[in-house]
């Protein structure tokens, strides 16, 4: 699995570039998709918000949302920042691993 696939089942969000004719001449990731029971769904975040920040970095582009997600091993909590219909909310995404995900314990086990 890719590391952009990784990150999209991590938070439930598929993410395309904002138009910004379309945005107010801003820079952001535009929510397409939100997978059902996901990190960003039970968050609250809907198709169709403008993805503004993510923790303290700004996002302009789907690239910015990946590489917040690839910083910390889950699971973690992580503030996103949308603008919807014209005003920014903050929404609260906690990051679990997937199934299968070796965690701390296991790398604990491996380093023995």
């Amino acid at each position: 699995m890719g590391v952009g696939r990784l990150a999209r089942a991590l938070s439930g969000l598929k993410l395309s570039r904002a138009v910004r004719r379309f945005d107010g001449g801003k820079l952001a990731a535009r929510v397409t998709l939100v997978r059902p029971g996901s990190a960003a769904a039970r968050a609250g975040i809907r198709p169709g918000d403008r993805v503004i920040a993510a923790g303290n970095a700004r996002i302009r582009r789907p690239a910015d949302f990946l590489a917040v997600m690839n910083l910390v091993p889950p699971p973690f909590d992580l503030a996103v920042t949308v603008l919807r219909d014209g005003r920014r909310k903050v929404f609260n995404m906690r990051i679990r691993p997937p199934r299968g995900w070796p965690g701390p314990a296991a790398e604990r086990e491996g380093a023995r």
